[in-house]
């Protein structure tokens, strides 16, 4: 046989070509699978989706051929959460036909947590020649990741007990998003003398998933205090480089005679002004006046001005302070009064000047000067030689990228007679994919104005994360020499962390930490002798070593950790030298439903005090819980839980409890007109032979929407349970009145610009054959407008915050969306209104005696059918309830399930524009399950 070259050399030209288009189409036809002929896909490619949200989404199967199509199997490809409704799998497809189902899911908490967003269904299907051939469709989901980590404190009321040599506040940090991530915490405070432990924390959250961490806090120099404090919590997520969050916790000083009064709401209250008197029991009192305006001057400039001014009455006295002129355009802004520096490795906090210059779109350097007091002005105290701070700061990149940040700061103290001089660098970046690394540096001297001594130090420090599906890595290294003058002052700190995902809900983790705290200072002795104070250098070490592993579980709504720990504890100063050794085992459990929250840990230690070599047993268990705007926090101790209580406890001590309980409730009455909050607190040391109560109360009533009156009462009381001791109480209570403005330029306020119409087919979309809503009536919270033709209406100079949506709805449309809008930013949306009724049912199961075995009707499908045989459908959810959206008639709404035995499994019902009102309840009872009771 001749090639097919050699046959083509001898045919005329024409007929060459046509016969390579012929050979060619031949190919193309052998070369075509059946399977290409038959297609197998989503109907939506991607479905955005929220928690707690029902979806649907179609598969189609064509069949393209003109041979018949069995269908063997139609599954999905894993295990997905939050499957309602399978889809039908239907068993033939015949020539040129098509067919259509469905699958429906709920948006769990398990399918918002899963890492893939892609969701595959398989075909398996066959032809008459019986060779199976498989097909894959694909649709993606669209979740709105949150980025922020919630820090937050315990309680509102937070002390530091200067008679304790150290204090303890817990607070939450919650992970707001539906991924895994690790989070370093660093904690700087307003004033150096505030010693924080640790200063640097890694924590690693599961999806949702809220963690309790508790902090050390005690006074460096025991004779000098302040009324209160301020501690910054800068959240950094390790993975992607990025500043999470930055809070500011409040700590007031604990004592029997002073309190200063709390502002609730200091970081909320915005375009205001308020006047108020208060009263302390002991006689004292002054007014005050606060007040705050944004503003936007014309030209992108953006103002904000803030004050505070307390007048004493009796001695016609005034202090300022918490006061600042804030001007920002572009990025760039100047600041003058009040100013907090960050990232200076270094405490930066006083009154003076702040100018911050954008140089592009990710460069930006700082420069500040201020002296080192919180007053702006004050003729009521004498005020202590503050010192003078001048730094400046060259911010680039972008977080997600190469980023950093290099500070020098420069420190005169005359009090301390002290200069200091320090450098930092900081940077993240990307090595790989999953591979993030932060590296820090910083010099630093001091040096004295009274002699030629100074000291030189350094620090630096490695942060190393990694991620995949199955595996995390969190390595965070940090040491800092004796005298160097940074916030790690002598420490060294090594936290280790690795984690295995066994499954989508099981880990385990392996964590390793070393942490070492002994600071030199410069100064020893010299303290100006008006003062009458004197401050030393005493010797102080610090040390912890831990080894922890553990199991977590997160499952649905639930988070179970189990984990074993064995830690050492030194602490060594001029006066006592301690030690503990301990073995603990903790449990922590966390969940939530509907609007309750849970949080619970209990652990037990096994202790050894190794300088004292006697053994005891301890116990500690923490509870929080909340619903709604109600808190509830307790704790119990018992026995020494960490190496401060052994100094107040031997082995001849008795064994003792500590226990503390606090409750706050937020409330909002009368269409939001009244507002406030209650708190309430108890604190019993048997340890240190005490108790402690308070109870106050903040409350605001709306005069009018611009005009509001305040109020505040705090009482405590302190007990001291020693035999002829101290015991005192202590009141201040406050009474004023308050002024809202609100201006069209203010950048905190908004416009929220809807749009209503018919929806017809109660798809949400404006369709082209759906008409608008003219004039009527909307509100938002308590504001009133009217939309014009097209069905538009815009509310303007809205502040931030979350309101209610209501519709006058004359046309007997019901809103198909929640009805509460958050607004961050200014808002655009189109809504609908569909002739709907709303029907709800739910399912109960009749339990026999001694029955313990709860039942799963989760996705049994629920029908209606009208008067002319039409059905609806929908799907039980993890509540065991339904509903329906259903247009006026008569339907039969019943069950055709055989899993369970329904006492009744039909009710008809008659709508007429009118949600119905009760509550369809379809009782059902297990089949082939009998319980037998024996009498003896």
């Amino acid at each position: 046989m001749k090639s097919l070259k050699h046959i083509l050399f001898f045919l005329p030209r024409k007929r060459t070509v046509f016969l390579l288009l012929l050979i060619l189409s031949a190919s193309t036809i052998q070369a075509q699978t059946p399977s290409e002929d038959v297609q197998f896909y989503f109907e939506l490619d991607t479905i955005a989706v929220t928690q707690g949200t029902t979806f649907t989404n179609f598969l189609h199967i064509k069949n393209r051929t003109n041979r018949s199509l069995n269908i063997s199997s139609l599954i999905e490809n894993e295990n997905y959460p939050g499957i309602l409704l399978a889809p039908k799998n239907p068993s033939f497809l015949a020539p040129n036909s098509e067919e259509k189902v469905f699958v429906k899911f709920i948006a769990s908490t398990d399918f918002m947590k899963m890492n893939n967003d892609a969701i595959s269904f398989n075909l398996s299907y066959a032809f008459e020649d019986g060779t199976t051939r498989l097909k894959k469709a694909t649709f993606y989901r669209q979740r709105t990741e949150e980025e922020e980590v919630f820090v937050y404190p315990m309680i509102q009321e937070n002390y530091i007990d200067p008679v304790l040599p150290e204090s303890t506040i817990s607070i939450f940090v919650e992970n707001t998003g539906y991924g895994s991530r690790s989070i370093q915490l660093e904690l700087e405070s307003n004033f150096a003398g505030l010693k924080l432990l640790p200063r640097q924390i890694s924590v690693n959250l599961e999806g949702k998933e809220k963690k309790v961490i508790e902090l050390k806090l005690s006074m460096r120099q025991q004779n000098i205090y302040l009324p209160n404090y301020n501690i910054q919590v800068k959240a950094i997520d390790l993975q992607k480089n990025k500043i999470a969050s930055v809070t500011n916790i409040k700590v007031m000083m604990l004592s029997n005679s002073t309190q200063v009064m709390r502002n609730a709401n200091i970081a909320t209250d915005k375009n205001y002004m308020e006047l108020a008197y208060n009263q302390l029991s002991n006689g004292f009192d002054y007014t005050q006046f606060k007040a705050n305006s944004e503003l936007k001057l014309g030209g992108g400039i953006r103002s904000v001005f803030n004050t505070a001014v307390d007048y004493y009455n009796n001695d016609d006295t005034y202090s300022v302070y918490n006061t600042y002129l804030d001007l920002e355009r572009k990025g760039s802004s100047i600041r003058l009064g009040n100013i907090y520096g960050s990232d200076y490795d270094y405490s930066v906090s006083g009154r003076g000047a702040k100018v911050l210059a954008k140089l592009g779109s990710n460069k930006s350097i700082e420069a500040l000067a201020i002296d080192t007091n919180y007053n702006i002005y004050s003729n009521y105290t004498s005020e202590l030689q503050s010192s003078t701070t001048i730094a400046t700061k060259y911010s680039f990149g972008a977080y997600n990228k190469f980023n950093g940040k290099v500070s020098y700061l420069y420190d005169h103290d005359p009090r301390l007679a002290v200069d200091s001089y320090i450098t930092h660098f900081s940077s993240g970046f990307t090595l790989a994919e999953n591979h993030n690394l932060r590296v820090e540096t910083g010099l630093s001297q001091e040096q004295s104005t009274m002699d030629s001594k100074k000291q030189g130090g350094f620090m630096s420090s490695i942060n190393y994360d990694y991620r995949t599906e199955s595996w995390d890595l969190s390595s965070l290294n940090n040491f800092a020499s004796t005298n160097y003058v940074g916030m790690n002052r002598g420490s060294l700190n090594l936290y280790q962390n690795i984690g295995y995902r066994l499954t989508a809900t099981e880990r385990l983790f392996l964590q390793y930490q070393n942490s070492q705290s002994k600071p030199e200072y410069l100064y020893n002795q010299y303290l100006p002798e008006n003062t009458g104070q004197n401050i030393f250098n005493s010797n102080v070490y610090y040390s912890t070593h831990s080894l922890k592993s553990g199991l977590q579980i997160s499952k649905n709504t639930w988070n179970f950790i189990f984990s074993p720990e064995v830690e050492k504890q030194k602490n060594n100063n001029s006066f006592s030298a301690e030690g503990l050794l301990a073995y603990r085992f903790r449990t922590t459990v966390s969940t939530s439903f509907k609007a309750h929250k849970l949080n619970m840990s209990a652990e037990y230690s096994y202790s050894e005090a190794t300088e004292r070599c006697y053994t005891f047993s301890s116990f500690k268990t923490m509870l929080n819980y909340n619903y709604k705007n109600f808190s509830l926090n307790g704790m119990i101790q018992y026995n020494p839980n960490t190496i401060y209580d052994l100094n107040y406890f031997s082995e001849s001590s008795k064994n003792f409890i500590n226990y503390n309980l606090y409750t706050s409730y937020n409330f909002k009455a009368l269409q939001n007109k009244i507002s406030g909050y209650f708190s309430a607190a108890i604190n019993y040391s048997e340890l240190y032979n005490n108790i402690n109560q308070n109870v106050n109360a903040n409350l605001e009533y709306k005069i009018t929407p611009s005009w509001a009156g305040t109020a505040y009462a705090n009482y405590s009381n302190y007990k001291s349970l020693l035999a002829n001791s101290f015991r005192g109480d202590n009141y201040q209570v406050k009474i004023g009145i308050k002024k809202y403005f609100s201006n069209g330029d203010s950048g905190s306020f908004h416009n929220v610009s809807l749009q209503f119409f018919h929806d017809q087919n109660l798809n949400g979309i404006l369709d082209k054959d759906e008409f608008a809503m003219a004039n009527e009536i909307i509100k938002l919270d308590s504001y009133v407008a009217k939309t014009d033709k097209s069905g538009k209406v815009i509310f303007k100079n809205v502040p931030q915050g979350s309101y209610k949506l209501r519709v006058n709805e004359s046309s007997g449309g019901r809103l198909m969306i929640d009805p509460t809008i958050l607004v961050r930013k200014s808002v655009n949306l189109k809504i609908g209104l569909g002739k709907s009724n709303k029907v709800k049912g739910k399912l109960a199961e009749v339990k026999q005696t001694y029955d313990d075995l709860e039942s799963d009707v989760r996705g049994i499908i629920i029908y209606a059918e009208d008067e002319q045989g039409i059905k609806t459908y929908t799907a039980v959810d993890q509540n065991d309830e339904f509903e329906f959206f259903l247009k006026n008639g008569t339907y039969r709404i019943f069950i055709e399930n055989n899993k369970y035995e329904y006492v009744k499994s039909s009710e008809t019902i008659q709508l007429n524009n009118a949600d119905y009102p009760e509550i369809l309840l379809f009782k059902f009872i297990k089949k082939d399950r009998q319980i037998k009771v024996k009498k003896f």
